[in-house]
């Protein structure tokens, strides 16, 4: 399993530079960036690109920051049932749940743990205590 995360500016790298400084992970990662100055066009090839790298065999998670925005969105043609997924919402959580996991997780597993994990982490602290 492959892991892209991708967010408008530095969030991320800098998300993906933390997690992976709390948790040792199996999962190969890799952030980028899509800057405001960047033409879609472009930042699309390269995710492309990236994606064809790893080879069919290869099952690709994509975490974004937000629904809708230009990351997501270049992101969704890209989807294969099975082998490439996108999870919205990008948080310390997802990262830390996904790259927890043994590579021999079941994929679709995976993703609806991180999903899991991106939602519970979400606590208004006043309703809670």
């Amino acid at each position: 399993m492959k892991l892209i995360v991708i967010s408008h500016g530095n969030l991320s790298a800098e998300s993906l530079s933390l997690a992976q400084q709390m948790v040792k992970s199996e999962i190969s990662a890799q952030a980028l960036s899509f800057g405001h100055e960047q033409e879609p066009e472009e930042f699309s090839k390269e995710l492309v690109s990236l994606i064809k790298a790893f080879g069919p065999e290869e099952q690709v998670l994509i975490l974004t920051d937000l629904f809708g925005g230009t990351p997501s969105n270049l992101s969704i043609p890209l989807l294969e049932e099975g082998r490439v997924e996108l999870l919205t919402g990008l948080n310390l959580s997802i990262l830390l749940y996904v790259l927890s996991q043994p590579l021999s997780k079941d994929f679709k597993k995976l993703c609806e743990g991180a999903k899991k994990a991106g939602v519970e982490s979400v606590v208004l602290a006043g309703e809670f205590l």
